[in-house]
Parts: C-alpha cells; structure tokens; sequence
C-alpha cells in the first residue's frame, strides 16, 4: 500500500496518475511475498519473479519499494505517516512529512538487492541532512533527517535500517518550500483519483466496505479506499486521530491491510502467491 501511497501526486490526468498507481501496486505485489506462513508475522521475501527478472526492470521495481519501504519505516518508528516525494531536489533527501506533534522530518531512501555500503549509508545521511523545510519563507526545524536503507536479497528475508547520527559537520542547507494547506489533500489524492473515475465500487468485504469508501484499480487485483473519516478534500494535519484506527474492523491480514493514515488495501485471493 505504502508503494502506491508514497510520494504524493504527479502532474497528469486523472487518468494517466491512476494508471501509474495501479502499474506501481502491480509492480510492487509481483515482486514481494510473505515469508513463513507458519509463524504471525511473516517476514517479507522476493518473489522467484523478482530474483529472475533483467536487472534494469529490477531496478524500477527496486527503487519503488525503497520508498515505500521508507514511508513504512517514517510511520512505525517516526511516527510520521504521511509523507510526500520531493521532486527536482537533486541530491537531497527523497521524502520529508510532519509527525503527530507537528515536528518536520527529512527521509533518504535507499535500496540494494546486496547489503547497503558504508559510503551509501553516509551518503544517504547527507543528502537527507542537505534539506530545511520553510512555511511561508521562514526556516522550520527538522527533528530527524535519516536515512531509510533497504536490502532486498534474492536469497534472504529483507531487512531495514533507519540511520540517523548526527550531523558532523553544517551542510549547505537547501531550503524546501512546504505548503502546509496543499500537504495533505496531496497525500490523500489516490481514492478520490480512482473514485472519480470509477464511482464507488464494493471491495466484497461488507466490514471494509462500511469502514471505507473506494474502487478496484485498473488491471484488478487490488481495491483501494480511504476511511470514511478522512475529508476528501481539504483535510487539515490532525485528520485521523488514533481512536479511529483502533475502530478499524476485523478483516483477513492476509488480504486486507488498513493502514494508520486511513488507507485500506484489498487484494484479489486469485492473484496470491
């Protein structure tokens, strides 16, 4: 979920941004399974897919999950949970969002199907470093700038690492202009993308259904809502507060995810591993 979710809108039609998001989800689901089904929670592992495919389309695969990866890690650890790309910085960080107390956070995200090199973890910390978020001009403090390192082996579980020693030395910030208005209406444009094409469509779970308002994405194989709480439009930073997550309904894991910003994910049972 957090791989169609990360990184915010692109410039497009309605039709070309749900395309692209249901080509990511796609992607993403073909190329990662569940591990041990024998234990509660499995860890996650590549698909035989994933391992054989040619190392250039890996790569575009290898790249999403990184960030979705950092999104998940922004959220479990951070406690941001959302969080937008941030486009044309260059060599800076790829992600930055605004945790539950309103402090600002940078994310670097990095992903090998080898183990992460020192000089790339150091690297990743500097270009998240190299990034000051300003509202209305005036510079905003950042409570953690951190690098998110996925290793994504063929061969093992994979594994995460969020990284985030102390600067060593000032770095030439580089100021990030937020719109603090635009944030969150941004992050939460998927389902109203998908529903203003598709109109509202069952996920046929009754339970998620009366929890959450979506529609199945092009191609099938993954329906995708948003909580019935969360405005569509104009929605303000404290837009899910955690009483409303814990009122999530019961559902299968292994084919229903709700995750803590509101988003719920239903996968197709003909489309699993």
């Amino acid at each position: 979920m957090r791989a169609i979710t990360v990184g915010g809108r692109v410039d497009g039609t309605l039709a070309d941004r749900t395309l692209r998001r249901a080509g990511i989800g796609a992607l993403v689901r073909s190329a990662v399974r569940e591990g041990d089904p024998t234990v509660p929670a499995p860890a996650l592992v590549a698909t035989r897919l994933y391992t054989n495919i040619e190392p250039s389309e890996k790569g575009a695969i290898t790249f999403r999950l990184g960030m979705a990866f950092a999104a998940t890690l922004a959220s479990r650890v951070l406690g941001v949970n959302k969080t937008l790309h941030l486009p044309g910085m260059g060599s800076r960080g790829d992600l930055y969002g605004r945790d539950n107390l309103g402090g600002w956070h940078v994310i670097e995200a990095k992903a090998r199907t080898a183990p992460v090199p020192a000089a790339v973890q150091a690297q990743a910390k500097q270009q998240a470093a190299a990034l000051a978020p300003t509202v209305n001009g005036v510079p905003v403090p950042v409570q953690t700038a951190s690098a998110s390192l996925a290793r994504l082996s063929p061969q093992q579980q994979f594994t995460l690492l969020l990284y985030d020693p102390p600067r060593s030395e000032p770095e030439d910030d580089r100021h990030m202009p937020v719109d603090e208005e635009r944030f969150v209406p941004e992050y939460y444009s998927p389902v109203p993308d998908l529903v203003e094409i598709t109109g509202p469509e069952p996920s046929g779970n009754d339970e998620i259904d009366e929890f959450a308002e979506g529609a199945w994405m092009p191609g099938g194989g993954i329906w995708m809502g948003l909580s019935r709480d969360i405005p569509r439009r104009g929605a303000r930073w404290q837009d899910l507060p955690e009483e409303r997550v814990a009122a999530a309904p019961q559902h299968d894991p292994s084919l229903a995810h709700i995750g803590d910003d509101g988003h719920v994910i239903v996968l197709d049972p003909r489309f699993e591993q």
